[in-house]
């Protein structure tokens, strides 16, 4: 019974998350505008993930991809509350070091690689920020925000 429960459980964890993520990659104008007001989700996402994380095993399939996205959730919260206090470089750093973090587990996540971008680009290294962004476009060349992002940067250099 109790294996069941568990099951159940981390199903309904994963799933509020996995939902937020591909809104996130479908570009969803709700997803963009929770982000933008920091919603309250993404600060229970990293508790919700911990958990599952917990119950999951390691040699679970899920459980890379949870630890990753647990750290991902944890390094984005980071920013944005640097973006609320202005920003804020010693979160951005913290942050940077969760998304290093989530890449040790999920290597293929272009979420992940953008949020690498944008970060490494508010830090003062370009460089770095742009190759994140082009890693995020060739994992999925269709997701409109790591262009975004990259065009937002050639454009604040011209």
């Amino acid at each position: 019974m109790r294996s069941i429960i568990d099951e159940r459980l981390t199903v309904v964890l994963l799933d509020s998350v996995q939902q937020a993520i591909n809104a996130y990659l479908n570009t969803d104008p709700q997803e963009l505008a929770q982000r933008d007001r920091f919603d309250k989700k993404y600060s229970r996402f990293p508790a919700y993930l911990s958990r599952a994380a917990k119950i999951l095993s390691p040699n679970d399939a899920r459980y890379r991809q949870t630890l990753a996205k647990q750290y991902y959730f944890e390094g984005l919260v980071l920013r944005l509350e640097a973006e609320q206090l202005d920003g804020s470089d010693s979160l951005c750093q913290l942050a940077l070091e969760k998304q290093q973090q989530a890449l040790e587990y999920e290597d293929r996540a272009a979420y992940i690689y953008n949020e690498l971008g944008f970060l490494l680009l508010e830090l003062g290294q370009p460089e770095q920020g742009l190759e994140q962004l082009r890693r995020a476009i060739s994992l999925s060349p269709t997701w409109a925000i790591p262009y975004n992002n990259l065009g937002i940067r050639v454009f604040e250099t011209t």
